[in-house]
């Protein structure tokens, strides 16, 4: 059953209302014949129902009066078909989707150049399929010019899915133009080829009217533009700097790919360090996606991810692997000199220390206070300063007059073994956190990541990932390509107290790689799923046949293989530190250097105040004799 949209307004469009329609020139329905038994052939059993777009431009006036007749007799020969025919009058004219199958009539090369000077990317599927009826009845053309031509401006947008169909009123026939953009000896060039005559109602040779031009490279170059990315892309720079040898996961692939389809592989490395680059709202870019929509590269690959702002300006293969974004933080923060003097004990452990210590001051203001009797008793005849022996005996001093009582010797022997049991377990316990060099922990959520107010250093091509992620978007800070490195290592090394983006495979490369036992660490929480695939040029003909052996990949897990092959599980968790002897030094030594700077400069004011007390006693005595 035929299926009409009809957008055909010949009135608005040519300025005439229609009489009745002149009869269609002899080679103008063998064209629409030869058309006919295209759409209706096998190229199409699999793809019905399907729309098939009739666009044309007349550069004359006798083909406008026949135009109406011969679409009337396109319409009639599709009758019985199970397809839509969509008349689009206007170049302007918009559709819901790409067009994939499309028939352009014109009388000619100029009007198939206007024609073509009004097609779009996003209204065509440049990936369909093609049929160009060229209504040329001069003689004297020259049909093959002709086609060659055309078919060289359909490949500016990489059409090779395309037909080009000249009639002969003399043979009573129909010859199909197509071309093969890659051949034995001839890369990326177009030269018009005689595809098929249709002759007697059917074509003469029994061949697909579209056949798979992609499928062999038969050995022509592609440019690649690539860069260093961790496990996916290594390279090996030859001393004029070109690639003279490219490793890691997309490495594999690549050599796959081609020899999958059969082509070699010419590597451009992305100039100043700008791996992917960056891509804006307007269609500018920079970096890789700037040469391949430039078309000084054919595609570009090395961990490149999926994004909306990537799809619109250019095409993307199948997902051939996924990975997580993770964040990588710095270590915790390197304790205080100060802070490493209270890391024996804990905060409960302090308070039972300091509450035994103000206990014992408290007892002995109380017992001064008391009779002498009492005081003997407890702190022995000869004690004149309890309150500094009680100090004295817990810093392991020593007493020069010792009680003569028992009682007072026994109450000297428990805060004897009290003071030496909490001194040593203390001085044990700072000794082996001195060894460790002990820092704070390490956060490992995106709330902790929040409330510690960590900056986030991203690089501009990074930005994007925390869209949906507002709350952080203040402690985001920018940071040049050519800083990434310097970043990196300074969050791996805890110099730096920040955060930085990167991938669950890239982390668990680097930290196979490191030697100085300084590792990157991940938080727990994971970012979301990113999705990896090549990035061409938008409506490049390589989509599909990079999509083909992509596919073939994806159900036997061969490309998890190939990461598995870079990259181990095991380094994901940051090695916990070998016990190895160290030598103390004096930085892990400072707190104990500034409490004892501290301690003497408090002595040294002591010292002064007794000597101006005594200096200005002996003056107010001096004074008060004088009166």
């Amino acid at each position: 059953m035929l299926l009409t949209l009809l957008c055909l307004q010949m009135t608005a469009v040519y300025g005439y209302h229609l009489g009745p329609l002149p009869v269609v020139h002899p080679t103008l329905q063998l064209l629409v014949q030869a058309a006919t038994a295209i759409f209706i052939g096998s190229d199409f059993e699999d793809t019905v129902p399907y729309t098939v777009c009739v666009s044309w431009e007349l550069s004359s006036d006798q083909p406008v009066q026949l135009l109406p007749n011969l679409i009337d007799q396109v319409l009639q020969s599709l009758e019985n078909e199970n397809v839509v025919v969509q008349l689009i009058y206007h170049a302007f004219v918009k559709t819901r989707r790409p067009r994939g199958t499309n028939v352009f009539l014109v009388d000619g090369l100029q009007a198939f150049e206007e024609l073509h000077a009004t097609i779009r990317p996003k209204q065509y599927n440049f990936a369909g399929k093609y049929v160009i009826i060229v209504m040329d009845e001069n003689e004297d053309t020259d049909e093959e010019f002709v086609a060659e031509r055309i078919l060289q401006l359909m490949w500016q947008y990489y059409v090779v899915n395309v037909d080009v169909l000249f009639g002969s009123l003399d043979y009573e026939e129909v010859r199909m133009y197509t071309y093969f953009p890659f051949s034995p000896g001839s890369c990326e060039k177009v030269k018009s080829v005689t595809w098929n005559t249709f002759r007697d109602g059917h074509f003469l040779k029994s061949r697909s009217h579209f056949p798979p031009k992609l499928n062999d490279f038969h050995g022509c170059s592609l440019t690649a533009a690539v860069y260093t990315y961790s496990a996916f892309m290594r390279l090996r720079v030859g001393p004029r700097g070109t690639v003279v040898e490219m490793d890691g996961v997309d490495a594999v692939l690549l050599r796959h790919i081609s020899a999958k389809l059969n082509f070699s592989v010419v590597p451009l490395e992305v100039p100043h360090g700008l791996r992917f680059g960056l891509i804006f709202e307007n269609g500018t870019s920079t970096g890789a996606m700037k040469m391949v929509i430039d078309g000084e590269a054919n595609f570009t690959l090395g961990f490149f991810g999926y994004n909306q702002l990537r799809m619109r300006f250019m095409s993307l293969t199948q997902n051939y692997h996924f990975t997580t974004l993770v964040v990588v933080v710095s270590a915790g923060e390197e304790y205080e000199a100060f802070e490493k003097l209270l890391l024996p004990f804990t905060k409960t452990l302090w308070y039972v220390f300091l509450g035994c210590l103000a206990a014992g001051f408290l007892v002995i203001a109380a017992i001064t206070e008391m009779r002498a009797k009492i005081k003997n008793f407890v702190f022995g005849s000869n004690t004149q300063t309890p309150g500094l022996n009680l100090l004295n005996i817990l810093f392991g001093g020593s007493l020069r007059v010792l009680p003569t009582r028992n009682f007072a010797r026994f109450l000297l022997t428990l805060w004897l073994m009290y003071g030496m049991i909490t001194r040593t377990v203390y001085q044990q316990a700072l000794f082996n956190f001195l060894q460790l060099s002990t820092n704070h922990s390490t956060i490992t959520t995106l709330k902790q990541l929040m409330d510690g107010r960590y900056p986030i250093y991203l690089i501009p091509s990074e930005v994007y990932v925390f869209n949906n992620l507002p709350e952080l978007q203040r402690q985001i800070q920018i940071i040049p390509n050519a800083e990434i490195q310097h970043y990196d290592d300074a969050i791996r090394r805890a110099q730096i107290r920040g955060a930085r983006i990167s991938n669950y495979e890239k982390v668990l490369y680097d930290n196979a790689h490191f030697a100085d036992d300084q590792y990157l660490r991940m938080l727990k929480e994971r970012l979301y799923n990113y999705a990896i695939s090549i990035g061409l040029r938008l409506n490049s003909c390589l989509t599909k046949p990079f999509d083909d052996a992509l596919l073939e990949l994806a159900p036997h897990g061969i490309v998890r293989a190939w990461v598995n092959r870079y990259v181990d599980d095991k380094y994901g968790v940051v090695p916990e530190p070998t016990d190895v002897q160290k030598q103390l030094t004096v930085r892990q030594l400072l707190g104990a250097f500034q409490l004892w700077a501290i301690a003497l400069g408090g002595s040294f004011v002591v010292f002064c105040a007794e000597v101006c007390c005594h200096f200005l006693g002996r003056k107010c005595k001096a004074l008060m004799g004088d009166f």
